[in-house]
């Protein structure tokens, strides 16, 4: 941040590089060892599968609500901060449609690569993937 406020818009573009691409190859590292540990598959099994059970509770809804509006960066004005600094012919109907389409698959990735540790830390310790549910606000 203070790189990006001292230097100012010319070099937002390549911090923005380095602190989209570090986080991406972090996690296509852990999808690929994470794949290779025992009991990785079931922690795959565990993220895809859903349970209609819980679907039906509120509240899933309105964390993953919570989460799609933080994951796109709405909620924080960083967007429309730095979306003043385009040009004036830009397309911003394609950026947003890149946008709507990449968050979601990086999303699904990241979540690939943690369940597949996940997975592995639940063989290894002999308990059952609900038993790493301790984390998130909870509702009623």
């Amino acid at each position: 941040m203070y790189v990006m406020l001292f230097k100012g818009i010319r070099v937002t573009g390549k911090i923005v590089y380095v602190t989209f691409m570090c986080p991406v190859l972090v996690c296509a590292v852990f999808l690929i060892r994470g794949s290779l540990l025992p009991g990785a598959t079931d922690g795959l099994f565990y993220l895809i599968r859903p349970d209609f059970e819980k679907l039906k509770r509120p509240n899933i809804w309105i964390e993953a609500c919570g989460y799609a509006l933080h994951s796109m960066g709405t909620s924080t004005g960083i967007a429309n901060t730095i979306s003043s600094h385009n040009q004036r012919n830009s397309n911003c109907y394609r950026v947003a449609m890149v946008l709507c389409i990449v968050d979601p698959l990086i999303t699904i990735f990241c979540g690939l690569s943690m369940f597949t540790v996940l997975g592995h830390m639940a063989h290894v310790t002999g308990s059952n993937m609900d038993d790493f549910q301790s984390s998130g606000i909870i509702m009623g």
